[in-house]
């Protein structure tokens, strides 16, 4: 992002005309004392900016200066504008943050300031950030990131601020612990023989000590008032007379001697002063190009301007960019807009739009993109606005900058959009980069309607293909795969061919679908053509998203170590803070995270996943995905309670405005039902949602394995099919479960090809929710295996220990439930022993042996000695 660098220069304040040395001592105490912020705050006019020019002149610590304008009201280029002013002292500070900032995403709020203060923080010596204008930020973000810096300041780090108005700071709180420095109003009005040596010493009247008394009494000591007064007053016969008119607030006397400073000056000096007053800062040839004259001529009209003392501050060491001081500016753009109004032949409009159109060509042509569109916008001027905005010469990739057109867009009337379908087409695009669909498609028909009557070209094919990819990504977000699969084949028909991005968008957008509805393979082909296009174009959003996509596919396909490779290149290329369309990288992460049983880094990314996806428009329900997976990290966290707060609260945001995740969400309660060992509420939900997976679980959670069998058979085979092999694997161990409760020798051959597939990914999650079936029959397995696979189950069986025998699928039966004698029993029943023989055995009476035989079956909730056995096979027992 383009920052002027007269911004990042201290303002000359010059020689100090008049000696404020208690004011310079107060300044220095404050830093000396510690305090890490000083705040100097008063009407314009005042001399806070001279004042703190002066100070920090002499502070003893290295300076970065900002000087903030409207265009700083939003929160990335306020960042962007701290860092360029860092950097002016210590090149590399924020090099990193300023990264994150160019692109069209921008990273959450709170990562934002929190890298700005890491930023800070890694600056290894003292210094001074002065922040000088505060009062132009009113937007809510930026008072927030002024509000976190204040009160999270490194400790070498001194910031002043320099405002209006007092900025919106807890300064009550700073004050009450000793961190502020205050000055204020009453501070930097002139005392009386200040004002004295100011009128007589500095601007060379002769005035009386009476005289003095009434301009000091009549501008209440404001120094901008009194400068006025001392111009207005040069020359003139009878200086009592004129004083004695000033009266009323500051604003009518600043009124009235503005007209009599202006009156005094040349009718070209006038002139000059006016249509000049349209710039936000300026040199020789802008001005130049404003009033059509030589630029020798302007710079010679503004040397002169700054030794009349007309308020004009210069803004570096040459002296070859200066700006009005803020009030005589905005004066003077009054009594432009006056006096044009009673011009004969002119408009203001028209005029007003003369001089920025001036100023927005003159910018053009230095390769200052935004701001020649910011003229073009002031004159109004849609066609130049337009001009700029397709000829790519603002720098586009910067969310800022995209916020300002988008903002400019709103502003523009309908009919006008209807007759420059690009402009339409554009806005339409903006607002999917950041993550809105309100407006979209009623922009697209916009552009389409309006490419109805254009000739029948390529470049309008061209753009129909990009209004169709706009409109298969607006039917993602929506999940209307027919639609996404209609409007993406229509976009890649008629797109010229070397119109790499919105193919890449068209691809992405058709992957996505065929992912969503279980097509992983083709879905996989399509990212990777995808993410050739965007790397080729070096379009580092479209890059993200598309490695997102192929890193879900790699997921689903259980290749969990390509994925988890996949999803860190795109959360690195998201930068640190990240992008919001990282959120699906760290949700993948989360979960691949949570299948190998990390239950901490499942949290972290799930919580990062949450955090990103939140900036999307709240039509979106990415924040869903997230909440939802850190429901199962919390059960995988026996935290039950903690998951069924936010499992309510995922419904109630489903039930709200995403009806179609309340599928998932219910199958979701089905597995934490079982894990409160509610089986009949399980049994129930499943009944309703007629969910296959959810009946398998609830089967064998009530220990009907063959039924279970049964429905896993077919299931099974259409995952392999379909190249599920992730959720294939995850119900394959199930499937081990059923064989393994029902005596089956095949349970042992199923559990192994199991644990090869999963040894080299890692996955352990999927065999603790098969429940305690599981863990006595991988004990038995163990010892025949690779060392490879030796490793996994021992990594698994700690798990288990870590989580305790019971899965989310069963109640909890603990080893040490029976006692010896019982479990001497269980096993001579496992031999097929009756109940005759193994009291003969044990030289115990028949009624004993029935009576250990009926605690078993109660301890183990079976009702049958087949029932018994295969409970406990199924808890290693035997």
């Amino acid at each position: 992002m383009l920052i002027l660098t007269t911004k990042l220069h201290r303002p000359d304040a010059g020689p100090q005309l008049v000696q404020r040395v208690h004011l310079l001592q107060k300044l220095q105490a404050g830093l000396d004392a510690g305090c890490r912020l000083t705040v100097v705050s008063a009407s314009a006019g005042s001399g806070k900016t001279t004042l703190v020019s002066h100070w920090v002149a002499g502070c003893g610590r290295p300076v970065a200066w900002l000087s903030l304008d409207a265009t700083d009201n939003e929160v990335g280029r306020l960042i962007t504008g701290v860092i360029a002013a860092l950097q002016t002292l210590f090149p590399q500070a924020g090099d990193r943050l300023l990264e994150a900032l160019q692109a069209p995403q921008r990273p959450a709020l709170p990562a934002l300031l929190t890298a700005l203060v890491n930023a800070l923080a890694e600056i290894p010596q003292p210094f001074v950030l002065v922040l000088d204008d505060c009062h132009v930020l009113d937007d809510p973000q930026a008072g927030q990131a002024l509000t976190f810096l204040a009160e999270h300041l490194p400790v070498q780090m001194h910031l002043v601020m320099a405002s209006r108005e007092d900025p919106a700071l807890p300064l009550a709180r700073l004050r009450s612990k000793g961190k502020l420095n205050e000055i204020r109003l009453s501070d930097l009005r002139f005392t009386l023989q200040e004002a004295r040596d100011f009128l007589t010493e500095c601007m060379g009247l002769s005035l009386t000590s009476a005289e003095v008394e009434a301009l000091e009494h009549r501008t209440e000591g404001w120094i901008a008032g009194l400068q006025l007064a001392a111009l207005s007053l040069q020359g003139q016969p009878d200086p009592q007379t004129r004083i004695a008119a000033f009266t009323g607030n500051h604003r009518f006397v600043l009124d009235y001697l503005l007209e009599e400073v202006l009156q005094q000056q040349t009718p070209e000096v006038q002139r000059f002063l006016l249509h000049t007053s349209i710039l936000q800062r300026m040199c020789g040839p802008l001005c130049a190009a404003v009033m059509g004259m030589q630029a020798g001529v302007a710079s010679g009209v503004l040397e002169h301007l700054e030794r009349a003392n007309l308020f004009l501050v210069p803004l570096d060491a040459e002296k070859r960019w200066y700006r009005y001081h803020h009030l005589f500016a905005g004066l003077l753009r009054q009594r432009l807009q006056h006096t044009l109004q009673h011009t004969p032949d002119h408009t203001n409009q028209s005029t007003f739009a003369d001089l920025h159109v001036r100023a927005s060509q003159w910018y053009e042509e230095q390769g200052l993109g935004m701001e020649a569109f910011e003229h073009a916008c002031a004159a109004r001027d849609l066609d130049r606005a337009e001009k700029l905005l397709l000829e790519g010469t603002i720098p586009l990739h910067l969310r800022g900058a995209v916020d300002r057109v988008l903002e400019w867009m709103a502003s523009v009337p309908v009919p006008a959009l209807q007759r420059r379908p690009l402009l339409s087409a554009m806005k339409a695009s903006f607002l999917l980069v950041r993550g809105q669909t309100s407006g979209v498609a009623e922009h697209i028909q916009i552009a389409e309607d309006a490419l109805q009557h254009a000739p029948d070209t390529p470049e309008k094919h061209n753009m129909l293909g990009q209004l169709s990819a706009m409109r298969s990504t607006l039917a993602l977000t929506r999940y209307r795969f027919q639609e996404v699969m209609q409007h993406s084949e229509k976009a890649l028909e008629m797109l010229s061919p070397d119109n790499l991005p919105f193919r890449a968008a068209a691809l992405w957008g058709r992957a996505c679908a065929l992912g969503m509805q279980g097509e992983p393979a083709r879905a996989g082909q399509l990212f990777q053509q995808a993410l050739t296009f965007s790397q080729s174009v070096q379009d580092t959003f479209s890059v993200i998203l598309c490695l997102t996509g192929l890193g879900m596919v790699q997921e689903l396909q259980h290749q969990l170590n390509a994925a988890s490779q996949t999803f860190w290149r795109a959360v690195q290329l998201s930068g640190d803070p990240a992008l919001p369309n990282a959120a699906d990288a760290h949700l993948g992460l989360a979960q691949i995270a949570l299948q190998r049983n990390d239950l901490q880094a499942a949290q972290h990314h799930g919580e990062q996943s949450l955090m990103l996806s939140r900036q999307y428009d709240q039509a979106i329900d990415r924040f869903l995905l997230s909440e939802m997976l850190l429901v199962q990290v919390q059960m995988a966290q026996q935290d039950v309670s903690g998951a069924e707060t936010r499992w309510l609260r995922c419904e109630l945001a489903a039930r709200q405005g995403f009806a179609h995740r309340l599928p998932e969400l219910q199958a979701l309660r089905v597995k934490l039902l079982l894990q409160q060992g509610n089986l009949d509420e399980a049994a129930r939900h499943t009944d309703v949602l007629q969910d296959a997976q959810c009946q398998i679980a609830v089967l064998l959670a009530q220990k009907k394995a063959a039924a279970a069998l049964e429905l896993l058979g077919p299931l099974l085979k259409l995952l392999e099919e379909q190249g599920l092999h992730r959720t294939r694997l995850e119900l394959t161990c199930l499937q081990v479960a059923a064989l393994h409760l029902l005596g089956q020798q095949a349970a042992e051959q199923v559990l192994v090809s199991v644990l090869v597939q999963t040894a080299p990914e890692g996955s352990i999650r999927m065999f603790l929710e098969a429940g305690s079936p599981m863990l006595g029959l991988l004990r038995k397995v163990k010892e025949r295996q690779s060392s490879e696979i030796q490793t996994h189950v021992q990594r698994v069986l700690d798990a288990f220990g870590e989580a305790g025998t019971a899965g989310v699928l069963q109640p909890d039966f603990s080893l040490e439930a029976l006692s010896g004698r019982e479990l001497q029993i269980l096993q001579l029943v496992a031999q097929g022993l009756s109940n005759q023989q193994i009291g003969e055995r044990l030289f115990l009476a028949l009624d004993t042996v029935k009576g250990h035989n009926r605690n078993i079956f109660g301890k183990l909730q079976v009702k049958s000695r087949t029932e018994a056995i295969a409970r406990a096979r199924g808890l290693g027992l035997i």
